[in-house]
């Protein structure tokens, strides 16, 4: 995939999340990963309001989303 390809997946995902100044500032970082701390995007990460509760009708989680939830827990 290309930067751009994966900027507009990132768009699709996120639209609806983030305002357009976070997916930038998030954009920016990891862009710019390899100079700059995993902290400034874990701080912008961190930053994010997201949904408490996962919609019922999302089905079931994938393998790599109950390691994440299990890795968290």
């Amino acid at each position: 995939a290309t930067w751009e390809d994966v900027l507009r997946k990132f768009d699709q995902l996120s639209g609806d999340r983030v305002s357009r100044e976070q997916r930038d500032a998030i954009v920016n970082v990891v862009q710019d990963l390899e100079r700059r701390p995993v902290s400034d995007l874990t701080r912008l990460l961190a930053s994010i309001d997201a949904p408490v509760d996962r919609p019922a009708s999302s089905g079931p989680r994938t393998g790599e989303e109950q390691s994440l939830h299990a890795s968290h827990t």
